[in-house]
C-alpha cells in the first residue's frame, strides 16, 4: 500500500505507459528511449524526488483541499540554489496503474497549467525597482484610495500605512496594488518587459517532461498591460515559471534551470540581480511574514490550529501572498486561485515552497474553531497556513532551520540593518 501511495502522490512525474508499454506522459514518456535502451538497464534513472517529502507534501495538500472545499491545488519544492526538484504534488491526482481517470486528474497543474497568480507578482516589480535604483525600500509614495488601469477602477483590500504617503516597504509588506502601480510606472514598460524575458516568463520552461505550457503574453504590450501585469493580472504562466524566477530574486539574482533528474553541482552564471537585491528582497519577503500579509498564518502557536495564543518563536521563513481571481468565459469570476511562494531559511535561503488553491472556500466558526478564516478567502487564509504547517513537517527532514527564538539575535541579514 504505501509504495502504491507514492505512485499516486507522484502520479503527475512518473506518468503512465500505454499497453505496449511505452511512456505516454509523465517522466515514463520523457525518457521513453533511455527507459528502453538495453545498454542502460544497470544505470537507474535517479529522480531528485524525496518520496517521504512527496507523501507529506501530498498529504497536507488533500487535507488542505478537504478543509477549504477547494477544487485543486498545486506544490513545488525545489533547490533554491540548483533547481532540483524535491518534491512536486498535483491535484487531484490519479493511478499510474489505471487506465481509467479522467482529464482533469491527468493534468499536471504545475507544469502545463498557466495562471494569473495576482500579488506574488509583485515580487518582479519591487526587485526590478530596486534594482535599477528607480526606488528604494524607503522611498515614498501617495496612495490614494483607488486608481485607474485604463477604465478600470484598482482599489487596496486595506491601506499598506496610517499616512497618506507609504514606502515601498510597506506597499510591499501590505500589498497595495495603488502602490505597486505607481512603482511599474516609474519602471516603465521596457525594462519590465526585458526583465520578465530574462526570468523566463515569455517561453516554455525546459523541464524532464512533455507536458510544458506556453505562457500567454500580451500583444500588443500597451502601458495598460505594464500595470496590470506589475500587480499580478494579464500575463499567465505556469507555477514552475513563478518557482524558478522567485528563486532567481531570492539566491543572489542567478537564473536556475529547473531538474526532476540529480546531477552534479550545477554553477550558474547568469546573473540579473546583485546580491544586494537579493538581500533586500529576502528583508521584505520576511517582513510579509513577520508583519504583513501571511502574519496571521505563521505568527499563532501551531498547537492551537491558528486561533491560539502568539507563540515564542518566531520563522526563518520569508514569503508573498497571492490572490487572484479566475477567468471565466472570457471575464473576472467570484472564484480565486490563491497562492503562498516561500523560501527557507530566508537568511540564506536553501529551499523554495510554492502552494496554489484553485477555488478555496472561507471557514466561518466559533473563535477557537481550526482554521477559522471568518470568511476570508484570500491567501494569507489558506495557502499561506498550509505552507506554514508544511515547512513545519519538512524542515527537519531537511535538517534545515525554519524557525528560531527572538532571544537568538539572529538577524535577518540585510543591507537595511
Amino acid at each position: 500500500v504505501g509504495s502504491e501511495m507514492c505512485i499516486r502522490d507522484s502520479s503527475h512525474v512518473i506518468g503512465q505507459v500505454d499497453y505496449d508499454n511505452y511512456g505516454v506522459s509523465g517522466v515514463e514518456r520523457y525518457f521513453d528511449k533511455e527507459l528502453k535502451n538495453e545498454s542502460l538497464k544497470n544505470q537507474p534513472l535517479e529522480l531528485t524526488l524525496d518520496t517521504n517529502i512527496q507523501h507529506l507534501i501530498s498529504e497536507e495538500l488533500n487535507k488542505a483541499m478537504i478543509t477549504f472545499q477547494a477544487t485543486g491545488g498545486g506544490s513545488l519544492l525545489m533547490d533554491i540554489n540548483t533547481g532540483e526538484i524535491l518534491s512536486m504534488v498535483s491535484l487531484p491526482d490519479f493511478d499510474p496503474n489505471s487506465k481509467n481517470f479522467d482529464e482533469n486528474s491527468a493534468f499536471n497543474k504545475n507544469t502545463l497549467g498557466v495562471y494569473e497568480f495576482g500579488s506574488v507578482m509583485k515580487i518582479f516589480t519591487t526587485a526590478i525597482g530596486i534594482e535599477e535604483n528607480i526606488f528604494k525600500p524607503n522611498t515614498l509614495y501617495e496612495i490614494d484610495d483607488h486608481i485607474y488601469v485604463g477604465k478600470h477602477k484598482v482599489h487596496d483590500v486595506h491601506r499598506p500605512c496610517e499616512t497618506k504617503k507609504c514606502t515601498v516597504e510597506e506597499i510591499f509588506v501590505h500589498s497595495s496594488n495603488v502602490g505597486t502601480i505607481n512603482m511599474i510606472r516609474d519602471i516603465g514598460p521596457e525594462l519590465q518587459k526585458n526583465y520578465l524575458y530574462d526570468l523566463g516568463f515569455f517561453d516554455q520552461v525546459i523541464v524532464n517532461l512533455p507536458e510544458r505550457a506556453e505562457p500567454l503574453i500580451p500583444d500588443p504590450w500597451r502601458m495598460v498591460n505594464t500595470e496590470s501585469i506589475s500587480y499580478g493580472y494579464g500575463l499567465s504562466i505556469s507555477p514552475l515559471h513563478l518557482a524558478l524566477a522567485t528563486s532567481t530574486v531570492l539566491n543572489g539574482g542567478y537564473i536556475i534551470e529547473p531538474s526532476l533528474i540529480k546531477k552534479d553541482n550545477q554553477l550558474f552564471k547568469n546573473q540579473i540581480f546583485s546580491e544586494q537585491t537579493s538581500e533586500i528582497m529576502r528583508y521584505l519577503l520576511n517582513r510579509v511574514v513577520d508583519e504583513g500579509t501571511a502574519k496571521d498564518a505563521f505568527g499563532k502557536d501551531s498547537n492551537k490550529k491558528y486561533a491560539g495564543k502568539y507563540s515564542d518563536y518566531k520563522y526563518l521563513v520569508g514569503g508573498k501572498t497571492g490572490t487572484a481571481r479566475k477567468i471565466n468565459n472570457k471575464s473576472y469570476a467570484s472564484e480565486k486561485m490563491t497562492t503562498f511562494i516561500s523560501a527557507f531559511p530566508i537568511n540564506k535561503p536553501k529551499y523554495l515552497v510554492l502552494i496554489s488553491l484553485d477555488d478555496p472556500k472561507g471557514i466561518v466558526g466559533e473563535y477557537d474553531t481550526p482554521y477559522n478564516t471568518w470568511g476570508y478567502t484570500d491567501a494569507g487564509w489558506n495557502a499561506a497556513r498550509v505552507s506554514r504547517q508544511i515547512i513545519d513537517r519538512i524542515s527537519p527532514i531537511l535538517d534545515t532551520k525554519s524557525k528560531y527564538l527572538p532571544s537568538d539575535n539572529l538577524l535577518i541579514n540585510t543591507s537595511l540593518q
